[in-house]
């Protein structure tokens, strides 16, 4: 402003925005350095958290001698965080900006990190902001998030199309002129040497010939390609990264995880097999194939709980590789 001074609420945003993605890189340090929470209800060692900045010598020392706080303890820091950026970012920022923290970002990371709690009531809690009540599996874009108007694209590509898509609800952004280096960049990496990549990371054979991956469905085709890798052997690879000026953004959240995310939590809290379950992966499921009513998922498909669980995390398999 032009007194200098940022006024408070813009202020609170701006520190929500710092706190999402603090708590954001906690958690998957998390992932990668510690047990799961659900070994031992957190009580393994984590990683230190790291509240203050490490600009003098004292601070250095102090950071050295900080031990890793327990996985639990971590886990509660992450969200406090996420329930103070929740409470003090907006719905929206700017339109098209999905590289910009919004309230349903600290929304759908809080499910992910109750969903690797167990905290499946936590996660139903806080998927009930997020999706409506009742969903629409035989038309997945009309589901639309309460906050955010965010929703599926028509087709399964559409949040690589477009990085700003109204699936994309946090992405970190890459362009021309702020790019990873040419080792770093999502498509040298990921793409085939004909998309000008360097056919480094191909698609498991394993899940792409999955006969739950149905044939006809569309992310086979839309978001695959059989081509060249480094050693100019074919091998499947993803075409979801498409600019060689190294411009895609890295994806974060989109809401078809919030959709399998909240689907899982309610299979998995009901020891019956749960129709909101079935109803929240047909929403993902029928996107990619649009088979008619007769051939959806319903209750009868699944014999018990388990079952559904499985076809849930199938189709995580699926939609988010």
């Amino acid at each position: 402003t032009s007194s200098g001074v940022i006024p408070t609420v813009l202020g609170a945003q701006y520190e929500g925005e710092c706190r999402l993605l603090r708590a954001m890189a906690h958690f998957e340090g998390l992932l990668h350095f510690a047990r799961p929470y659900l070994q031992n209800a957190g009580a393994s060692p984590g990683i230190p958290w790291r509240d203050f900045p490490i600009n003098t010598s004292a601070a250095v020392t102090s950071i050295l001698s900080t031990p890793r706080m327990s996985v639990a303890g971590v886990y509660a820091n992450i969200l406090t965080d996420l329930d103070y950026a929740e409470a003090n970012l907006p719905a929206s920022i700017i339109t098209g900006a999905s590289y910009r923290a919004t309230k349903a970002a600290a929304i759908a990371l809080k499910m992910r990190v109750k969903l690797h709690k167990g905290d499946w009531p936590g996660v139903i809690l806080e998927g009930a902001k997020l999706v409506p009540a009742v969903v629409t599996p035989a038309n997945p874009p009309a589901t639309v998030s309460p906050i955010g108007a965010y929703a599926l694209t028509a087709l399964p590509d559409g949040p690589f199309a477009n990085n700003n898509s109204v699936e994309s609800i946090f992405s970190i952004k890459n362009d021309a002129l702020d790019a990873p280096s040419v080792n770093g960049a999502l498509i040298k990496l990921l793409g085939s040497t004909f998309a000008l990549g360097r056919g480094l990371v191909s698609v498991s054979p394993i899940i792409y010939n999955n006969a739950g991956w149905l044939c006809d469905d569309k992310r086979r085709t839309l978001l695959l390609e059989f081509q060249g890798n480094a050693n100019n052997n074919l091998s499947y690879f993803t075409k979801k990264y498409r600019d060689p000026s190294a411009g895609d953004y890295a994806p974060m959240i989109r809401y078809a995880e919030v959709l399998l995310t909240l689907a899982e939590a309610e299979a998995r809290n009901n020891a019956a097999v749960s129709s909101r379950a079935v109803d929240l992966l047909n929403v993902v499921r029928n996107r990619s194939l649009n088979i008619p009513a007769t051939q959806q998922y319903t209750v009868a498909s699944f014999a018990t709980q388990v079952d559904l669980v499985k076809a849930i995390l199938l189709e995580r398999r699926i939609e988010l590789l």
